[in-house]
């Protein structure tokens, strides 16, 4: 009887809904399109979008703690930021993108508890991962990806990334790839696993990687200058 839903399309189509009454006051939303679309979704506890083939697709899903978000071809991106009233219940992100170049960033809620689990497809993908201070635990921990090519720690602060030699998650098609890590001063890459060595250096879009390649599991991981790697 208190719920209060804000729903807006501009001339382009594109979708803004909001709950503005209280968080949990109405718990699921769904958004289904044939084609691509682009909508923003804040404040539901949990959030589905399935969108289609067509275009470019554009999602922002604020204050949501878990959901589906399914993408079509296309270079989409995908902006979630997390909120989590603690463990029970689901807290994962299940985040799927067909072939195109496509961007999810992601930032976990503040109690930690976050999971996500992103198979980017075909093309050249990315995760950039947000949120000042944190710590991710890529692989082994709350984030499992899939078909993704790089991940980009830059805007977080700084960050922790900790990676696995079980990178990869059971849809990878080429556990051989590098994995690219970008990141400034303050961030740090933590190897996971042992045995791990140094293959030297790297080029990528003019930029210096250092490439580290795990023994067992044939896993590479290139991290940018200025990264700490231990």
């Amino acid at each position: 009887d208190a719920a209060s839903i804000h729903l807006a399309r501009d001339a382009s189509g594109n979708v803004d809904v909001a709950l503005t009454s209280a968080w949990d006051s109405v718990k699921n939303i769904k958004a289904e399109s044939a084609t691509a679309a682009d909508i923003t979704i804040k404040n539901f506890v949990h959030a589905d979008v399935t969108f289609g083939d067509g275009g470019d697709s554009h999602i922002t899903i604020d204050d949501a703690k878990r959901g589906f978000i399914t993408t079509g071809n296309g270079n989409d991106t995908i902006a979630i930021n997390a909120y989590s009233n603690g463990v029970g219940w689901s807290n994962k992100f299940d985040v799927h993108t067909g072939a195109g170049n496509d961007v999810l960033t992601f930032n976990g809620a503040s109690n930690g508890v976050t999971q996500l689990t992103f198979d980017g497809g075909d093309g050249t993908d990315t995760l950039k991962l947000s949120g000042a201070g944190q710590s991710f635990s890529l692989g082994a921990g709350q984030i499992q990806i899939s078909n993704v090519e790089r991940v980009d720690i830059t805007g977080a602060g700084n960050t922790t990334l900790n990676v696995s030699s079980s990178l990869y998650g059971p849809s990878e098609t080429n556990s051989s790839r590098t994995l690219i890590v970008d990141g400034d001063a303050g961030d740090a890459v933590h190897l996971q696993g042992g045995g791990w060595h140094s293959d030297g250096t790297t080029q990528v879009d003019g930029q210096s990687y250092t490439v580290y390649t795990q023994d067992h599991s044939n896993v590479h991981v290139a991290a940018a200058a200025g990264v700490t790697v231990t």
